[in-house]
Formats: structure tokens, sequence, C-alpha cells
């Protein structure tokens, strides 16, 4: 029988550090951990299928990293046995002890403690970790064994303590304390023995008694065929437990890269309404522009019609000029003349000034215009990005509704259990 591996682990702070935590599940989740439950004071994670103690390493670099540190960690293991007779695994009952025993380890340590189950010893002291066992008190009184990580860092040789201790002494350690630890184990199991055996003898007796009784033997034989037909239909349903636990495995992982694409389609979210906003300030701006290009095209009659009245009066200020010579010699009238004449100069002047200011507006006007025909044109790049990502938001949408609905949709053969 091939037995799978798996290493559960919850992580607690004593105090508010959800970076801390965020950074650690993020490792976590880099080496293909799964993560069960996550707060800002802690997370729960199961490694499935593991080959090294990785995800211990990681607790023991994230502890000694930050001196004082408020982490706490734990970590428990399970096996899952592999399918028999086309029988599925059935894991769930295994990783729910682990993490109830991951979480209790990890509330009995201190801060910048890792403590684990006695069963991952072997496994860690291969990996190159010191430990050493020490007797945990949980929070309901009882009192289990565990080995706690040596995380402090190795003397120099030249150290006033003495060089650094060969692998071997520490393996030989390791292994002793593992050894205790396990010695301490069998006993409780060889006490517990000890105890079934002697209820197995009073319950011999009392078999004995009643096998005297005809009724009673009958009796028995009635209640051990009900018997043997209700663990019929107890296999047939662990069956049909164990193939969903196999889907409901499939799922999770599929729920898990889902997530991951939303959280980037979240992402872009983010750039889409700054577009948005982007769109909306360069749409008021062509609004404006719009405004003063009608005030333009508005007033552009007005400014045909003093063009002509000035060039009107340009002619006829030709004519005057011919008129003053012929009548240079008529003094009676020279004064009147030149008093028209001032005035039709003053009106020149105001013309000139008129005809300046409407080659500024016509300057206005054309820089209006190219702006204008520029922002038309990044208006235009505009709305077909908002399109675009319009559509993805329409995919992200999508896909979140069938996350929902897969999450909220109940597994096949739930009723028929029931």
């Amino acid at each position: 029988m091939e037995a799978l591996f798996q290493i559960v682990g919850c992580v607690v702070s004593s105090k508010p550090a959800a970076e801390r935590v965020d950074e650690f599940v993020a490792q976590v989740r880099r080496e293909r951990g799964v993560i069960t439950a996550k707060d800002a004071q802690g997370a729960s994670f199961v490694r499935f299928n593991a080959a090294d103690a990785r995800l211990v390493v990681l607790a023991c670099q994230a502890v000694t990293g930050q001196r004082p540190s408020p982490l706490r960690f734990g970590f428990a293991a399970g096996v899952r046995e592999s399918a028999k007779d086309g029988k599925a695994p059935d894991s769930a009952g295994v990783s729910q002890r682990s993490i109830a025993q991951a979480g209790e380890l990890a509330a009995a340590a201190r801060d910048g403690e890792v403590l684990v189950a006695p069963q991952l010893a072997v496994l860690l002291i291969e990996s190159g970790l010191a430990l050493h066992t020490r007797q945990v008190h949980l929070a309901d009184g009882r009192v289990v064994p565990a080995c706690a990580l040596e995380l402090a860092p190795p003397a120099p040789a030249d150290a006033p303590g003495g060089p650094r201790p060969p692998a071997a002494t520490q393996l030989a350690d390791g292994l002793g304390s593992a050894y205790r630890t396990l010695l301490a184990q069998a006993g409780d199991v060889a006490r517990k023995q000890a105890e079934l055996e002697a209820r197995l003898d009073a319950a011999l007796v009392k078999v004995e008694v009643v096998s005297q009784s005809d009724k009673l033997a009958a009796h028995l034989g009635e209640v051990e065929a009900e018997l043997d037909a209700q663990l019929k239909r107890v296999e047939s349903r662990l069956k049909f437990i164990g193939g969903l636990e196999a889907r409901m495995n499939k799922l999770h992982e599929t729920a898990t890269n889902a997530e991951g694409q939303l959280a980037a389609l979240l992402a872009r979210r983010g750039e889409v309404e700054t577009l948005q906003t982007l769109c909306n300030t360069l749409v008021a701006q062509m609004a404006d522009a719009r405004r003063d290009l009608q005030f333009a095209a508005e007033h552009r009659g007005d400014m045909s019609a003093l063009r002509a009245s000035t060039e009107d009066l340009l002619g006829r200020v030709a004519e005057a000029d011919t008129r003053i010579a012929q009548i240079e010699s008529r003094r009676a009238t020279v004064e009147d003349v030149a008093q028209r004449a001032h005035d039709i100069s003053h009106m020149l002047g105001d013309m000139r000034l008129n005809l300046e200011r409407l080659d500024e507006q016509r300057t206005v006007i054309d820089h209006v215009g190219d702006r204008l025909a520029r922002l038309d044109f990044t208006v235009q790049e505009a709305q077909n990005t908002l399109r675009a990502l319009q559509r993805e938001r329409e995919v992200a949408e999508r896909i979140e509704q069938g996350l929902r609905a897969l999450r909220n949709r109940p597994g096949p053969g739930v009723n028929k259990l029931a």
C-alpha cells in the first residue's frame, strides 16, 4: 500500500501582523501549498504529496528573519492511503485532525517558536534541522509531546563555547529525542491496549452468559444479519464518499487557479477605472473646445462684414487722397475736409485694431481646431481601449459568476446520500 504524505501547518501571531502573514502565505503558494483559512492574525495551509520539509524551513526563515518575531508556527503530518480494490481514499478526516493538531501546536507555541508533531521528527532530521522534545500544554488542559526546532544560529569554530558539533552528533541527538517521544507514545498505546483487553474479557464473559439462552442467540443472529446489511450500506456509501472527495480535490484546484485569474482581472479593473476617468476628462475638454468653435463660427459673419467695410473704407480713402489733390486750391473747404479726414483716420485706426483682434481670433481658432483634431484622435483611441477593457470586464464577470455558481452548486449525489 503506497502512502501519500501531507504536511499540515498553521501560523498565528500574538499581535496583528497582516504583512508578515501575507508574505508567508505567498511563499506557501509558491511551494504549491493550499490555503484552507486565513485572517489578519494567522493562516492554515496544507501541502499534499510532500517529499521534503520545505514548508518547515520557510517557517524557520520567517521566524529568524526578524527578532523578536510575533509569529508562531505549528506543523503536523497526515498519511492518506492510496486507492485499494477500486475504493477512493478517505483523507478528509485525516486532514481535519491534522489541521486541528497544527492549530493547537501553533497556539501553544511561544513567539518566534516552531513546534512540530513527533511524526515529522525523522523527516526534519533527514533535512538537516536540529530539534528537541518538549511537553506542550494545550488550552483544554491536555499535555502532548512535541518537537521544537532549534532556531539559534550555530556557534563558529573559534567561539568560546567550542567548535560546532558534527552533523552526525546532531542527527543522533535528534533521533534520540524522536525515539524517546515514540517510546512515550508506545507506552500510551500499550496502556490503552491493556484497557481494551480487559474490556474484551468482560465482554466475553457476558457473551458466555448470553449464549446459554436460545432466545438471545436467535436475537443475536438477527442483530448480526442487520449489522451485516448496515455494513454493506456503509461500504457502498464509503465508495461514493471517496469518489466525491476526489472530485472535490479537483474542484478545489480549479477554484485556486480561477482565484489567481480573478485577482489579475481585478487588477486590470483598476486600470479600466483610471482610463474611464481620463476619458471623462477628455470629453469635458472636447465640450469646451466645441463651445469655442461654435462661438467662432457665430462671429465669422461679423468678421466678413467688418472686412468688407474695411476694404470699402480703404477705397474711399484712396478716392479722398485724389480729391485732396484736386481741392488743394480750395481753401474754403480744406478745413472741413481736414476734419472729415481726421475722423476717417480715427475710424481707420479703430478698424486696424479690429483687424488685429480678428487676426488674433483667427490664430486662436486655428489653434483650437488643431487641438480639437488631436482631442478627436485621442478620444477615438481611448474609446477603442475602453471597448477592449469592457470586453475584458464582461469576461471577468462571467468567470466570477461561473465561480459563484461552481461554489454554490451542491456536489452530485448529496441528495442520494442524505
